[in-house]
């Protein structure tokens, strides 16, 4: 099983979004979609492995109480790009009729609560959605991390309606919501347990039937269906055109293999300075496949070795030498983003 969930001493229920399966055969691609809980606490150790992950942009969901009161301290690094969106206003997160008493003996109730709360998000909270998934779609903004005060409400509807048009079915998307006990478990116990509550009588899948059944995520996904006809209907109502979604779910494709081929040939690097080089576009959400095509063509040439050939071999060496650059860098298409590989994977949506 792959293993989404990143450890941090000081954050809860971070995940990456990536290797899920799609109903076409694909998996969604990991490194570029992070979700989280709060990131108030972080230490200077854990802000340095979440960069290591490439993540160049903080995307904030919580209301402004919550931010003045609690910070986000990754958005304070310099290397990142710190947006909020306030997917649910400034009122409380929830409403004032959480029912008391019946929370613990009823999860049908539970379940129908949680339903209609974040229905009313999906109504009530449309222009802010769409501001949030427009940053995370936008591939100048990848790899992102994303994130509000549990990781599980805020969040999960963003991770749920990202996931669902990429092509991952229902009960996985379910499931990505329902995992978020298993990492909150612990703070459950350090922060809020109910009495009489310890780690052998009360589990983490107990926690998830009070705080985030897959069945609430299930229904969400059959309401938006219901009224929308499905989630890309419901992104197309906010007003992200389909062509965005379309054109953005694709693999990484053709032209940025050659784009890479054709930057890298001239680059006057050796086999040893291209490696930082490429390693830094790779972090910076260049793909497999461009990343390989400028590691491969970058070393076999470049405008100094081109002249040196002219003059001492004469200008038919010259043109060949790059030509050979240029194609042996498209040939390692054939092993990365269109491969057989590379065409099980599904890429998050990523652009306006």
């Amino acid at each position: 099983m792959n293993n989404r969930h990143i450890e941090l001493d000081d954050a809860s229920n971070v995940r990456d979004l990536g290797h899920y399966p799609t109903k076409e055969g694909k998996r969604t691609v990991s490194g570029l979609l992070f979700r989280a809980a709060g990131l108030h606490e972080l230490s200077e150790s854990s802000i340095a492995i979440l960069l290591h992950r490439g993540i160049i942009t903080d995307v904030d969901l919580r209301r402004t109480d919550e931010v003045d009161q609690r910070p986000d301290l990754l958005g304070k690094s310099d290397k990142i790009n710190y947006i909020r969106h306030n997917i649910v206003g400034d009122l409380p997160t929830f409403p004032d009729e959480k029912l008391e008493g019946t929370l613990e003996t009823n999860l049908d109730i539970i379940v129908e609560w949680y339903h209609k709360t974040y229905a009313g998000w999906l109504e009530n909270n449309q222009t802010a959605i769409k501001d949030a998934l427009t940053t995370l779609f936008n591939p100048d903004n990848l790899p992102a991390l994303y994130h509000c005060e549990a990781g599980k409400d805020r969040t999960g509807i963003i991770s749920a309606l990202i996931l669902s048009v990429c092509g991952v079915d229902d009960e996985s998307v379910a499931e990505d919501y329902g995992l978020s006990a298993k990492y909150l478990i612990d703070r459950y116990f350090q922060e809020q347990a109910l009495p009489g509550r310890t780690r052998e009588n009360y589990t983490w899948l107990d926690y998830q039937n009070e705080n985030c059944s897959p069945k609430v995520m299930i229904k969400i996904m059959d309401y938006i269906k219901t009224v929308y006809g499905g989630t890309e209907n419901y992104i197309v109502s906010l007003g992200i055109s389909k062509e965005t979604i379309t054109n953005n779910l694709g693999n990484p494709g053709f032209l940025s293999v050659i784009k890479a081929a054709i930057f890298g040939v001239p680059m006057p690097l050796c086999s040893c300075g291209v490696i930082p080089v490429a390693a830094s576009l790779y972090k910076r959400g260049a793909s497999k496949g461009a990343t390989l095509s400028f590691l491969i063509s970058t070393p076999q040439t470049g405008v100094d070795s081109i002249l040196v050939t002219y003059g001492l071999l004469g200008p038919i060496f010259a043109i060949f030498r790059p030509i050979v650059a240029f194609l042996s860098g498209i040939i390692c298409l054939l092993y990365t983003s269109p491969s057989p590989r590379d065409a099980t994977l599904s890429r998050m949506p990523s652009s306006a």
